[in-house]
């Protein structure tokens, strides 16, 4: 049991590396969607452009996929600035903040399997770095 919050130095600093790179990953991933559906966008106006389709429901469906997952491309960029902040400044709000929206990215990206096993992983690590950096604070609470 003691073991568990004696996490070893070198272990905390690899648990920061974790945080970075999903943060970096959110990051990477967000633009990226965005980017898809910038283009995505473009493309159905084209196409609806020349067929005069506005209101046929392929058309409505596809908007409202394009809105929701460029509102979760923005929430993922977000939520990988909250956790580099967080890192650098040892801010607990803002991890907590970018784990919370973080939670964006396996919803966005439910038809694949990566994405909920590396935001598994990461949001284990996260945990784990938290606990040990914040250990005395929770144990001054309690008493």
């Amino acid at each position: 049991m003691n073991e568990w919050y004696g996490i070893p130095e070198t272990k905390r600093k690899t648990d920061r590396k974790v945080i970075r790179f999903y943060a970096w990953w959110l990051i990477v991933w967000g633009i990226l969607l965005a980017l898809f559906m910038c283009f995505s966008v473009y493309q159905v106006f084209q196409f609806e452009h020349d067929r005069r389709k506005y209101r046929s429901f392929k058309f409505i469906s596809m908007v409202i996929w394009v809105i929701f997952l460029g509102l979760c491309s923005v929430l993922m960029v977000i939520s990988g600035l909250f956790l580099i902040g967080g890192v650098k400044k040892d801010g607990r709000k803002n991890l907590h903040r970018g784990k919370i929206i973080s939670f964006i990215y396996p919803i966005a990206y439910w038809y694949l399997i990566y994405p909920i096993i590396i935001h598994i992983l990461c949001i284990i690590y996260l945990n784990r770095y938290v606990k040990k950096t914040w250990e005395d604070d929770v144990n001054n609470i309690q008493s």
